[in-house]
């Protein structure tokens, strides 16, 4: 019953690709706006590095939070996608890297 749940809320969200769709949307058609989005993040980046550069106060300094200005999902899928760009590992060339040996008695 369970999976069943699962299945039918899964495409309730949106999937990464149409998000970067998304954000490609907002980026041709309203320059301005994704230009201010992105100002606000460094901004956002700025302050914090102010804060925290000479942290002398017990605990951990706050961490960046970006909830408070509401960037739209897309904006951030596609700022954390430019922020790790994927990495592309292949397998060693002739199959598997490990060969075993039997014992010989």
């Amino acid at each position: 019953m369970l999976v069943a749940t699962l299945i039918t809320t899964v495409p309730d969200y949106p999937t990464l690709a149409e998000l970067a769709k998304e954000a490609d949307r907002i980026r041709s058609g309203q320059p301005e706006v994704w230009q201010n989005y992105v100002a606000e993040k460094e901004r956002a980046i700025a302050d914090h590095r102010k804060l925290t550069s000479n942290w002398r106060q017990r605990g951990m300094p706050p961490r960046l939070d970006f909830q408070p200005l509401k960037f739209p999902l897309a904006f951030l899928v596609v700022e954390v996608q430019q922020a790790n760009p994927p990495r592309v590992e292949t397998a060693p060339f002739g199959g598997n890297q490990f060969q075993f040996r039997r014992p010989s008695h």
